[in-house]
């Protein structure tokens, strides 16, 4: 749209099951990145591993036409929720696996968080999952002034909370620095984050607790 709420292009992508769009960013070329899930493996999807859904990521001209796609994961469900443009001009994804093949470097148990960082041609650099022996799940990914990344999400991990929002810092290839839970007995979750003047996070999401 423009500045006065006019369409100025409009595309839709896909196959003939269903797909969802969860996260897009402007790249330096002017186009952008779209994370999502597709159920696909016909028009413009391919390469689906034939789970539930699979995490798929475009990258796309300043147009909207589609310059390249690529499909995630193994034979659970495995999402994209969120997307950043990477500190050497590629994209980091970060979602939700429930796959132990396919793609996956394995599984703690239940969903995982998981996070995937791509070069500007969709190659893998690094894939990484994180999580405890019980369901966890990522939200959102912001590029760190370190070279690495902040994930916000979910855990059902040993912190003695239904399930708390879950905060971690990665390095440049994905090494956890520190992760912090915070929730109380009913469930919560990490929905988004942005990094302040004071390089301080600021956390929203969402809680069912009391205390």
């Amino acid at each position: 749209l423009d500045d006065a709420g006019q369409i100025e292009w409009e595309h839709s992508y896909g196959g003939s099951l269903a797909e969802y769009a969860s996260g897009i960013v402007q790249n330096a070329s002017g186009g952008y990145y779209v994370s999502g899930s597709t159920k696909s493996n016909d028009g413009d999807v391919s390469g689906n591993h034939g789970g539930v859904y699979d995490a798929w990521v475009l990258r796309l001209d300043p147009q909207g036409n589609l310059l390249w796609q690529k499909t995630m994961g193994g034979a659970d469900r495995d999402l994209f929720w969120d997307i950043c443009e990477s500190h050497d001009g590629g994209v980091a994804c970060i979602g939700s696996s429930s796959s132990v093949d396919g793609d996956l470097p394995g599984n703690n148990g239940g969903g995982d968080m998981w996070v995937v960082d791509l070069d500007s041609s969709g190659s893998v650099l690094w894939n990484r999952n994180y999580g405890y022996i019980s369901n966890d799940g990522g939200r959102c990914i912001k590029r760190s002034a370190a070279g690495g990344y902040y994930l916000a999400g979910s855990t059902y991990g040993p912190s003695g909370y239904e399930t708390g929002l879950w905060m971690v810092e990665v390095d440049s290839v994905g090494n956890m620095l520190w992760e912090k839970s915070i929730g109380g007995s009913n469930t919560s979750e990490g929905i988004d984050l942005i990094i302040d003047g004071n390089n301080d996070l600021v956390v929203t999401g969402w809680s069912a607790s009391e205390d």
